[in-house]
């Protein structure tokens, strides 16, 4: 046989008989005709020193490439198959993690996930508790039967601030706000300059029908009965002994009524 090269057909066995002998499944020890087969064919391809016989001349000489193989495969690869990746053992510190340790951070994380969890359930229930006590109080707190907004004071409330019940009441005025009517009675809000607010209740033909003064933090409330001989249009139809209560919250100004049977 050629000792220095091997046809395709030699190349071919030999690829075919490496695989047996070293590859995954090696089942040629069974088989002593391919076993002799295998060394006569790597002893052409790797002759002894000194035993190399004269190159063919009959063909063209061709070689496999599988024929560059060494006798015995390279560590994680065999013959005729893509190279293996090779994967690398794990540092001291990338081994197996210690089963304490892994039930600690599970511990760790459900502490974590249930302190959230309350944390969003208490406030959820102070929401929900803030909620409760402003409705209850809305409905708790008595509904006015009128409120009254504010609107542009114009020269009336020019000729309001010169009064004179202002002055005797050591009132400086620093501003002027007027409000809707109430039937007949105008509405005012006197503003002061050491920042008291003045509610005023007007009729045209009565004058000044009551004044209350307070300081900031108090909201100014005027209480009015109606009296018999009192021209009906100023209350409109409200009968004699009625009671109306005026209170300036906010921006506007609240108005309560009640009948005669239910005034205090």
């Amino acid at each position: 046989m050629d000792a220095t090269a091997l046809s395709p057909e030699e190349a071919r066995e030999l690829a075919a008989l490496r695989r047996r002998a070293y590859g995954p499944h090696p089942d040629i020890a069974a088989d002593a005709a391919a076993v002799a087969r295998l060394a006569a064919l790597e002893a052409a391809l790797h002759p002894v020193a000194g035993s190399a016989s004269p190159p063919r001349t009959d063909s063209v000489v061709a070689q496999a490439p599988d024929a560059a193989l060494p006798v015995a495969p390279a560590r994680g690869v065999w013959p005729d198959e893509e190279p293996r990746a090779v994967i690398p053992p794990l540092g001291p510190r990338e081994g197996r993690i210690p089963p304490w340790r892994r039930a600690r951070a599970a511990a760790s994380t459900a502490i974590g996930w249930f302190a959230r969890r309350r944390a969003v359930t208490v406030a959820l229930a102070f929401v929900v508790v803030v909620a409760i006590a402003w409705g209850g109080a809305q409905l708790a707190a008595p509904q006015s039967d009128r409120s009254l907004g504010r609107i542009p004071a114009g020269v009336d409330g020019e000729r309001l601030a010169r009064q004179g019940f202002l002055d005797a009441a050591g009132v400086t005025v620093a501003e002027v706000q007027r409000f809707e009517a109430y039937e007949s009675l105008q509405v005012w809000v006197v503003l002061a300059d050491t920042g008291d607010r003045c509610l005023v209740i007007d009729a045209d033909r009565y004058g000044v029908l009551g004044f209350n003064c307070t300081p900031a933090g108090l909201d100014p409330v005027i209480d009015l009965r109606v009296w018999r001989g009192m021209r009906e249009q100023v209350f409109g139809d409200l009968p004699p002994d009625s009671f109306l209560r005026f209170e300036h919250i906010g921006s506007r100004v609240h108005v309560w009524v009640r009948a005669p049977l239910d005034a205090p």
